[in-house]
């Protein structure tokens, strides 16, 4: 057995008098120079990461950065229906972003919003002063919520029902989405001032 240990020692002092050593797995056997040189080349960062350890340089020789995806934008208009305190939401459907939260009212372009607001909410207008728009990041994409404003009077103020008027000053126990509980504050810190 030391027999074998003093060869093996023998061949690594070799080894490693001749310079750098690429390591490769064991048994690794190439039919030609140009297999061998494409291999190579396929692995080519992690073996410079490997000859930096060896070599204690890792600060000096630059690393391959990962390349960052692309991220998507979605852009969305909320309808912020509003009856004195109160706001009106909906709730999500049980799967998908925000899946079961209460929100406002989501469409895909303005035009949509205040079809809505003109077919579906009784007497409501749609108010001239913007809101700013809100920004709210996802794992995939980023949303852009543009919040437009519509006021309600009188009391039975959704025509076909499903929704819940949410009372500013006296916040019922539902689930929201941050950025939606975000514009929520905004909305009470406004009427407050």
């Amino acid at each position: 057995m030391s027999a074998c240990a003093v060869a093996h020692e023998r061949v690594v002092e070799h080894v490693s008098a001749l310079g750098n050593t690429i390591p490769m797995k064991l048994f690794t056997l190439f039919s030609s120079d140009a297999k061998a040189t494409a291999e190579l080349g396929r692995a080519r960062v992690r073996l410079r990461a490997v000859m930096r350890r060896i070599e204690g340089r890792q600060e000096e020789l630059p690393v391959a950065k990962r390349k960052r995806a692309v991220r998507r934008k979605r852009a969305a208009v909320m309808l912020v229906a509003r009856r004195a305190s109160e706001v009106l939401l909906v709730q999500r459907p049980p799967s998908g972003i925000w899946g079961g939260l209460w929100c406002l009212p989501e469409f895909e372009h303005r035009d949509a919003a205040e079809a809505y607001a003109q077919n579906s909410l009784v007497n409501a207008t749609l108010d001239r002063t913007a809101l700013p728009d809100i920004e709210h990041s996802f794992t995939h994409f980023d949303l852009v919520i543009t919040p437009l404003v519509a006021s309600c009077r009188g009391e039975a103020c959704v025509r076909d029902g499903n929704g819940l008027w949410y009372d500013l000053n006296q916040p019922a126990r539902v689930g929201l989405p941050a950025p939606i509980k975000t514009l929520l504050g905004t909305l009470l810190e406004r009427s407050e001032s």
